[in-house]
């Protein structure tokens, strides 16, 4: 048999049917992705500031910056504690740089004070552990004035992640048995163009692994055709949306779309030949009115 009678129909038609499928459920693994790093960008990059008494010696800050880098909720950054140390000078030259305005002339003095400016570990990022190193910064260390940090960020954060979380989930499962399905239909609407040429190798005495085998070869290789083109889409549409918003590079990981783009062929792949074997056992010894009906 040649391979139009075992090719179960238009190549081109079902590589791009089930292309099209996998390129959709693509195209959300890509916000699932984005979502994910852009929770993890906001958490790593979350700051606190600690404002110190005025008058302190450089002994006393020194002391004070050491105590603060051996915090077990300060995160490591390159191996070493993420603490940065802002004089009052500094802040005073960043503040009339950005506002134009000098306060030496109206305030007489500097009313800024020196600063550190720590980032937290991600363990310890919760509204309610940020409150206990509040307390225990303004309770237990006397060099401190304020602690300030933006209290409802986080919090409104993880309530957020946490209801996108679950409408992604969702999404996801639809769109993951949406493709199976559309690629399964695909499939059975092929297979059943050839049920009677099934039934004929049947009547010869084909083995019922002899007659599914060609049609799941078939399948299995235009379901990877389908996935490589919904790969190649998918980074042919990153490439524009990078021309028109390039901070999307700061949200996607190439190892984690390369990863993704991988996944697709593997699955189209996968379930084209399951579902042509499914499909082709469907058939196999019906009786020749009964090949008549879907």
């Amino acid at each position: 048999m040649n391979k139009k009678s075992l090719g179960t129909g238009n190549t081109w038609s079902l590589v791009f049917t089930m292309g099209l499928a996998l390129f959709n459920l693509g195209i959300f693994g890509l916000v699932l992705l984005s979502g994910n790093q852009l929770n993890k960008f906001v958490k790593e990059n979350f700051e606190i500031q600690i404002f110190l008494n005025k008058d302190l010696s450089t002994s006393q800050i020194q002391q004070f910056q050491n105590a603060l880098s051996r915090k077990s909720y300060v995160a490591k950054k390159e191996g070493k504690p993420a603490v940065v140390f802002t004089s009052k000078e500094e802040a005073g030259k960043k503040f009339i740089e950005e506002t134009g305005e000098n306060y030496a002339q109206f305030l007489g003095e500097n009313p800024l004070r020196d600063a550190f400016t720590i980032k937290i570990a991600d363990k310890d990022l919760s509204a309610e552990q940020l409150k206990k190193i509040k307390n225990e910064l303004t309770s237990q260390h006397p060099e401190v004035f304020e602690v300030v940090y933006i209290e409802n960020l986080i919090g409104s954060i993880q309530e957020n992640i946490r209801r996108i979380s679950i409408i992604s989930l969702g999404i996801s499962a639809l769109l993951l048995i949406t493709a199976i399905w559309l690629i399964r239909n695909t499939v059975k609407l092929a297979v059943f163009s050839q049920r009677f040429l099934i039934r004929t190798m049947e009547l010869v005495g084909a083995e019922p692994w002899f007659i599914q085998k060609p049609y799941i070869k078939a399948m299995f290789w235009r379901g990877l055709g389908g996935g490589l083109m919904a790969g190649f889409f998918i980074l042919i549409s990153l490439q524009v949306a990078n021309n028109y918003v390039p901070q999307i590079n700061q949200l996607l990981i190439p190892e984690q779309i390369g990863i993704l783009i991988l996944l697709l062929p593997l699955t189209g792949s996968i379930v084209g030949a399951i579902s042509s074997w499914m499909s082709v056992r469907r058939f196999q010894g019906r009786k020749l009115d009964d090949l008549h009906t879907y």
